[in-house]
């Protein structure tokens, strides 16, 4: 009986935890500098064996990515959402608003590979606390 207590317990907050990362969100943090550029909403998940075991993987391990990004498309009233919004077939796991990239033109759906001194550097989180290895921290961390 505890047991399915606990187990319950466990799935509910996991089903909560899934719930937040598909809210709206908006990228309007004007706290630093870094934050007032991050004008364009991302949805990321870390890369794991799948990717590293995919024809990406060589490339992905030669560029040290730890994450995968892809644009948010646009909220139902304002802001982004990564509802529904998948990278390789796996559920994205965070919400960024990172600075427009200015070497490639950035397009929906497109995957985009990202060391963790890259988000540090353009990006800033929009569902949570800051990530262990983020170096700032205030509002919209």
């Amino acid at each position: 009986m505890l047991f399915a207590i606990s187990l319950s317990l466990i799935l509910m907050v996991l089903l909560i935890q899934t719930d937040m990362a598909h809210a709206n969100f908006l990228c309007n943090d004007k706290g630093t500098i870094r934050n007032r550029k991050a004008t364009l909403g991302h949805c990321l998940r870390l890369v794991n064996d799948a990717d590293l075991k995919s024809r990406s993987g060589p490339f992905l391990k030669k560029e040290n990515a730890k994450w995968l990004m892809t644009l948010a498309p646009p909220g139902k009233k304002r802001g982004f959402t990564c509802e529904h919004v998948k990278i390789d077939g796996f559920p994205i796991t965070r919400e960024f608003c990172c600075r427009p990239k200015t070497k490639d033109p950035l397009v929906f759906g497109k995957n985009i590979p990202a060391t963790q001194a890259i988000i540090d550097d353009a990006c800033y989180r929009r569902d949570g606390p800051p990530i262990k290895g983020g170096r700032k921290k205030g509002p919209g961390h």
